[in-house]
């Protein structure tokens, strides 16, 4: 049998049932989508712990869709494209599929 299972968490929703079913939820996903939420985390430190508890809740081979605005990487003192899939890869171990140049 086929079974599908979404779960849904509201970033800025301050309640903590929501947070704690990412880090309790299983199985793993075959797909993560994470669309103009990292620019809205507060800190590196939990950007950083955002985007290992992603890799952590993906399966083998699962996906995780990174969308955030370009002007994150093209204006921030802190940031850029180069770093951030050097963060991804080496520091996480996500692989990079498609970049999203187009």
């Amino acid at each position: 049998p086929n079974s599908k299972q979404s779960l849904e968490i509201d970033t800025f929703s301050t309640s903590t049932t929501k947070s704690s079913l990412l880090s309790k939820s299983k199985p793993p996903y075959d797909c993560i989508v994470n669309s103009m939420v990292i620019n809205c985390v507060t800190t590196p430190s939990k950007r950083g712990r955002m985007l290992s508890m992603c890799y952590h809740q993906l399966r083998p081979g699962g996906v995780l869709f990174l969308i955030l605005p370009k002007l994150c990487l093209t204006q921030s003192k802190h940031m850029s494209r180069k770093y951030l899939e050097e963060i991804l890869r080496e520091g996480i171990g996500f692989e990079i599929l498609n970049d999203g140049k187009r």
